[in-house]
């Protein structure tokens, strides 16, 4: 009787552990859960002034552009170095990567209203989260780390080869090291303004995966 009474006893503490572990482990992931809702949300707010911003913008220097290209008036901004032509060509480029940037931008703004509204999976919408704000930190790094050293470097050429044929000599290496020089120094400040914008945020998204993952794992 009595090792039938200790096996009883036991039963009942397992059980009683159980339950109390079960309740732990529930109130963790609503903490975490709450957390990841409140993430959402600021990642909402920061993407939601940009959307309109990037969007205006963007078919501002389209409009722009249109201007240099079918104007009769020669004189315009940087007259002095670039044709209106290209000065049209730089602002059309410049207004297609802005609205790529601006599509991007919806889409995860979307996106991340899906996850604040309705997330059944928070695990993957937690996976989703870090994919969406790393690829807008690489689009907009490669934006910046592309367009103006073209400009640059197209502006460099035109300094030195004004009245100039092409000829290949000391001047191309200059207008290629302002190219490179450009493109490092570009894609450094991008990479920082990125990391400072969203960097804090997939930090904190990584760290609620993990701690999930890991409560899921006990």
């Amino acid at each position: 009787m009595e090792l039938l009474e200790l096996k009883s006893v036991w039963t009942k503490v397992v059980d009683n552990d159980q339950t109390l572990y079960t309740v732990a482990e529930q109130d963790i992931k609503e903490i975490i859960s709450n957390k990841s809702n409140a993430l959402f949300s600021k990642i909402i707010r920061e993407l939601k002034p940009k959307r309109w911003f990037m969007g205006v913008i963007g078919v501002l220097t389209l409009l722009s552009s249109s201007v240099y290209l079918f104007s009769d008036d020669n004189n315009h901004i940087f007259d002095d170095i670039f044709s209106k032509e290209e000065m049209g060509f730089f602002a059309f480029t410049l207004g297609i990567v802005i609205l790529i940037l601006f599509v991007n931008i919806v889409r995860s703004y979307n996106q991340f209203k899906a996850f604040e509204e309705s997330a059944p999976n928070l695990k993957m919408a937690l996976y989703d989260s870090i994919s969406l704000l790393r690829r807008i930190q690489k689009l907009a790094i490669f934006s910046d780390s592309v367009t103006a050293p073209i400009v640059i470097g197209w502006y460099t050429y035109r300094k030195f080869f004004k009245e100039d044929v092409f000829f290949w000599d000391k001047r191309v290496f200059y207008i290629i090291l302002s190219i490179v020089i450009s493109l490092v120094l570009f894609y450094l400040f991008s990479r920082a303004m990125q990391h400072r914008k969203f960097g804090k945020y997939i930090e904190q998204a990584t760290q609620n995966l993990s701690d999930l993952e890991a409560l899921e794992k006990k």
